[in-house]
């Protein structure tokens, strides 16, 4: 279930939403626990534009000042950047998004990378829980020993 983890940045939140729209998200939005809440329509359109702000001005902007920086992305420190995406209040799953409006290739490949690092370490711990689960452990000491 995807309800409890896809939410946004607290930092897109507080710097970008509030500051533009002057309003506080429902975290229950676009979900069936507001089903009888008389604001459900209100919730969910708030996100919606949120959402919409996300990727039509928060994106676009990091992205603009990201390549006027004219740094080559190995002369970025790996953690560096990635900081700064999440201190822009983009979640690294919108990595995608960041990535289509890059123009500079080395940037696009970077980007790209990260995106499948982070689908190959998320593959990877799904089939440790998998295995942990059936073999009944709880801990990876059984795999250090390995």
């Amino acid at each position: 279930n995807t309800v409890l983890h896809n939410l946004f940045r607290p930092t897109f939140v507080a710097q970008h939403f509030k500051k533009e729209f002057h309003l506080s998200l429902c975290s229950d939005g676009l979900s069936s626990w507001i089903r009888n809440d008389p604001n459900q329509h209100e919730f969910n359109t708030e996100i919606l534009k949120a959402t919409k702000f996300l990727y039509k001005t928060v994106i676009p902007r990091f992205v603009k000042n990201l390549e006027l920086l004219k740094a080559e992305p190995h002369e970025v420190d790996d953690s560096t950047w990635i900081l700064d995406v999440k201190k822009a209040g983009i979640n690294c799953r919108h990595l995608g998004h960041v990535r289509s409006h890059i123009t500079t290739a080395s940037w696009k490949r970077k980007i790209l990378t990260e995106c499948v690092a982070r689908a190959v370490k998320n593959e990877l711990r799904a089939l440790l829980r998998d295995t942990m689960r059936k073999l009944k452990i709880a801990s990876v000491e059984a795999y250090l020993a390995a």
